[in-house]
């Protein structure tokens, strides 16, 4: 299943990526003060050859479907692995769930659009694809739905934050 996401804000580029995505305590913020995610944790980021390369494990809120949440074990984390080309403005990742990792594959990338001198869009492609007899599409419906949920509380999160700190 392909999702698509897209978000604008009153920012540029560098502003977005510097004071936004690669701020810790932006992220920490966003993911377990606002989303009210169990936990969110820098695992790995490094600069390399000019594209920055960073590890999160993520714990989201545990919400799916009853029988997605019993083929998980009950419990539901992951570990997203990407590379940010800047001079692309394009972060290219990876979600490895914490269980069922062989049956379960979901990457993408996103990428800022420029729209004007203060103004971007933010475009998430994603690719989420689920392999467990009998949930598949039930887990792949669950996991676009929360994702557009969640990128759209982020959105609304980073627009403030962004207002406030005026960025």
């Amino acid at each position: 299943m392909k999702v698509t996401i897209s978000h604008e804000f009153q920012t540029t580029a560098e502003s977005y990526w510097t004071h936004c995505f690669l701020d810790e305590a932006f992220n920490k913020a966003l993911y377990v003060d606002t989303l009210k995610f169990p936990a969110y944790e820098l695992l790995e980021g490094r600069e390399e050859a000019g594209v920055y390369r960073r590890k999160v494990r993520v714990t989201p809120k545990q919400e799916a479907p009853a029988p997605v949440l019993k083929a998980l074990g009950g419990a539901f984390s992951y570990i997203e692995q990407g590379a940010l080309d800047r001079s692309k403005n394009v972060y290219r990742f990876q979600v490895i769930p914490g269980t069922l990792a062989e049956k379960i594959r979901a990457e993408g990338e996103f990428r800022l659009e420029k729209i004007s001198e203060k103004s971007i869009r933010r475009v998430v492609d994603m690719t989420v694809e689920v392999k467990i007899f009998g949930i598949g599409g039930l887990a792949e419906g669950f996991v676009s739905k929360s994702m557009q949920d969640t990128y759209g509380k982020a959105a609304e999160f980073t627009k403030k934050y962004l207002r406030d700190k005026g960025l």
